[in-house]
């Protein structure tokens, strides 16, 4: 039996850049995300496509009343940090047993080296609903 260990080792830093461009290339547009029932956030593309993601990856936000706003995502060896007009998030990441970069505040886990779609979108949608 394969038993992937919790939580166990800090994620490399060239691993945590990965992460970052994977989430930076997903470049998600008209994306509602439920934040409760009866509201959403819809990401509006990535606004740092050119910068690079030491800065951070910036995503534009839509809120229900058609406000504008900005999404931003940090990462380190140790923390992911979310931020968005006012509100901030900052959580341990690390890497488990199976090379995975995890965030167990948000529910989240993902290889940084993953290239599905899919997968790094899941990733993103549990950062946005964290923190809203």
């Amino acid at each position: 039996m394969n038993v992937v260990q919790p939580f166990s080792t800090r994620l490399p830093a060239s691993q945590a850049r990965e992460l970052l461009r994977r989430l930076r290339d997903l470049n998600l547009a008209d994306c509602p995300v439920a934040i409760h029932p009866n509201s959403n956030v819809t990401l509006d593309g990535c606004l740092s496509l050119d910068a690079p993601v030491e800065q951070g990856v910036r995503y534009r936000v839509r809120h229900d009343d058609g406000s504008l706003g900005t999404f931003t995502i940090e990462c380190n060896q140790t923390h992911i940090d979310l931020t968005s007009e006012g509100r901030s998030l900052s959580t341990e990441i690390m890497l488990d047993g199976a090379g995975r970069a995890c965030a167990p505040e948000l529910g989240a886990r993902v290889a940084p080296s993953c290239t599905e779609p899919r997968t790094i979108e899941h990733f993103l949608r549990r950062a946005v609903r964290a923190l809203y």
